[in-house]
């Protein structure tokens, strides 16, 4: 585990189709309906941003059921704080 929120987490995962490392965050079990709006409102941010030297990079959103597993898959930053890059 990379970190932890009051309503999410992220851990390290591997993307077989860009052969990197990324960061997915994933909702808590006890996410609500307000979370899942401010997970939606920040995947429109990020598609907005692009690419930003002060953002760690979208690359992609996954979902088996929108309404019960959507991950959001931003870029992996190797170092172990943002404050670095």
């Amino acid at each position: 585990m990379l970190g932890e929120g009051e309503f999410s987490r992220v851990v390290q995962g591997f993307l077989k189709s860009h052969r990197s490392n990324v960061a997915v965050k994933i909702p808590k079990p006890s996410a609500d309906v307000t979370l899942f709006k401010n997970l939606l409102s920040e995947i429109k941010i990020m598609i907005y941003i692009g690419d930003h030297e002060n953002v760690a990079g979208l690359v992609g959103v996954c979902s088996t059921e929108i309404r019960n597993s959507l991950y959001i898959i931003p870029k992996f930053l190797t170092l172990s704080c943002t404050i670095m890059y």
